[in-house]
């Protein structure tokens, strides 16, 4: 099995030193896509795959108002309303971070 594996391997070699055009471009073809890979998944694992960096990150949320009657479905809490809301519920025990 190795000597077919190593027959091959010089064959390979042969053809590729035979065209150095041809060996260059497929060299620097390997390269970049071996690079874009690597640059596209480190992006992706900085911003999903990377886990917060709380120590439970699995009891994080986000809380948001509502006012129907002004059609606003979805804004951010008031800092006062937070506050009131914390005091009320126990559960509420992370720390506030303001922007």
């Amino acid at each position: 099995m190795w000597s077919g594996i190593r027959h091959e391997l010089r064959l390979a070699l042969r053809g590729l030193a035979r065209r150095p055009g041809f060996s260059a471009s497929s060299i620097a073809t390997l390269a970049l896509g071996i690079g874009a890979s690597t640059a596209i998944f480190s992006v992706a694992y900085g911003i999903s795959l990377r886990p917060l960096p709380y120590a439970a990150p699995d009891r994080l949320i986000r809380i948001y108002e509502a006012n129907p009657a002004n059609g606003e479905l979805e804004h951010d809490v008031a800092i006062g309303t937070f506050h009131a809301w914390r005091e009320g519920a126990a559960s509420i025990s992370c720390a506030l971070r303001t922007e």
